[in-house]
């Protein structure tokens, strides 16, 4: 894996620009510490990716994780790519960059990860408890995968506008841990929300299904990013799905939407 990311970053770098002098990294361009943490970060989106390819399996799914690693490190995709291109631009400063973005990845695989997928799973009831993984988790820094998925797809019991809570308890909580819930329509969009644990305590993520849409999937992922040493515990994770709510049927404006290719509305 190792020799697979170090191959894939360097041809990025070498299609991006020309050999050339090394610099100090301007403003405007995401510092070398940072930038493997991100490197490090999008591989691992992407291995689950792979992995997971009946979760994954679209372009939108897909621009989902990006989007997500993206904002859990508080950058653009056009901050990475500027980056890129000066990284690109100063090669001795990216070969030290994906250094450091290996040495993250070896360490994350010194233990087996606590990642899984759940598979679809078909609950009745107004009112159903819908996560099929373990509720315990005793995450570390060296875990080699810094994810969680789950997968829903639809079934009889599904009703329009249900929704769809992602809750859990999370002891000592130092470093932020972050959820991502997604749904798929049968015409083509899709829609997520993302959330992010700022203490210890409990994280919720509300999704709300639109009413006058036909939903295939539900999917996510948990996503935690340990420091060194550091120990998270996470507790009574649970997914519960509702039927609709006319007073919290507001908080679909918190959605951000991904709609297929050609598609205007």
């Amino acid at each position: 894996m190792t020799l697979k990311l170090s191959t894939r970053i360097l041809a990025s770098a070498l299609l991006a620009a020309t050999f050339a002098g090394c610099k100090h990294v301007p403003s405007g361009v995401i510092r070398p510490d940072k930038m493997s943490e991100l490197l490090a970060d999008i591989y691992q989106g992407e291995s689950m990716v792979e992995y997971n390819s009946n979760i994954y399996f679209t372009d939108s799914t897909k621009k989902v994780v990006k989007q997500s690693i993206f904002a859990a490190n508080g950058v653009t995709q056009t901050d990475f790519d500027s980056s890129l291109v000066w990284y690109g631009h100063n090669i001795g400063e990216f070969v030290k960059v994906c250094d450091g973005a290996i040495a993250i990845l070896e360490t994350r695989l010194e233990e087996i990860p606590p990642d899984a997928v759940a598979s679809s799973i078909r609950v009745a009831g107004d009112s159903a408890q819908v996560w099929a993984l373990p509720t315990y988790y005793r995450i570390t820094d060296k875990a080699p995968s810094h994810y969680i998925s789950f997968l829903l797809d639809s079934d009889d019991e599904w009703q329009p506008g249900d929704t769809y809570d992602l809750n859990m308890k999370i002891t000592p909580g130092a470093s932020p841990v972050r959820t991502t819930l997604a749904v798929d329509y049968d015409n083509g969009l899709t829609q997520y929300i993302n959330a992010s644990s700022a203490t210890t305590g409990w994280l919720k993520t509300h999704l709300q299904i639109d009413s006058t849409m036909t939903p295939t999937r539900v999917y996510g992922f948990i996503n935690f990013d340990p420091a060194a040493g550091e120990i998270i515990y996470l507790d009574s994770v649970s997914l519960l799905r509702s039927r609709l709510n006319r007073n919290t049927y507001y908080r679909r404006s918190n959605l951000t939407s991904i709609r297929p290719a050609g598609s205007s509305r």
